[in-house]
């Protein structure tokens, strides 16, 4: 696997920013229904953004940026980047997934055919750990508080350890969410491997953002600022 250094040479989409550039395009929608379907197990034949005004108490939020929340004819699907697994970030994705939960719930009635979910793509977690967790609130007695609605967490480390690996039961499973931390070099592997179009795709649009001199402007001073 690749050290910190070598990765510090193409930021991934562990990066909120190179996601954003990269799946919030209009040109992408078949990168970004590539993760979801992935993601949910579903096949979704619509997506598109899906804008929601957030109420002033939520400006503790640092960096909120524009919302990655889409409307798929399966329900609604909240996208978070975790670069690590600090309490702020699990408390910061709880507090938009209760906000949102509020608000879909008011203009849509959730349902075993529509749902609300929070994809959660982590870094940082146990090894050892599940690939996939679930989180949903429920009584100790296991009785939903809210039905058809739940976090899903995708333990990226585990999951991209698969490639380097050779699992191809695995790879075959997770390859767009396993592409998510890869960079240049290991994604050409991968699309030698797979002889998959979207992953090819993929490498040039993290390539590209990758020489967006403005994007990795605004990182660097991200990373500046965490430093302090």
């Amino acid at each position: 696997m690749k050290t910190k250094k070598e990765e510090k040479d193409c930021f991934l989409a562990k990066e909120e920013d190179i996601f954003r550039e990269i799946f919030l395009k209009k040109s992408n929608k078949d990168l970004l229904r590539a993760v979801i379907e992935a993601s949910l197990n579903k096949r979704c034949r619509k997506i598109r953004q899906y804008n929601i005004e957030r109420e002033e108490y939520m400006d503790w939020i640092e960096n909120i940026g524009e919302d990655m929340l889409f409307q798929t004819d399966v329900g609604v699907v909240e996208i978070e980047i975790n670069p690590s697994n600090d309490r702020y970030i699990t408390g910061k994705n709880l507090a938009l997934y209760s906000d949102t939960l509020y608000r879909v719930k008011k203009e849509r009635k959730l349902t075993d055919n529509y749902q609300f979910v929070q994809l959660s793509f982590t870094w940082s977690l146990d090894l050892n750990g599940r690939d996939v967790s679930e989180y949903a609130w429920q009584t100790t007695s296991g009785i939903y508080l809210y039905e058809n609605t739940f976090i899903r967490e995708f333990n990226l480390d585990k999951i991209v350890k698969y490639w380097y690996e050779k699992n191809e039961e695995k790879i075959e499973e997770y390859k767009y969410i396993i592409m998510l931390g890869l960079d240049l070099d290991e994604l050409d592997k991968l699309y030698a491997y797979t002889k998959d179009k979207l992953i090819k795709k993929y490498r040039k649009e993290l390539e590209k953002a990758n020489e967006n001199q403005e994007l990795m402007k605004k990182i660097s001073a991200k990373e500046k600022k965490c430093e302090v």
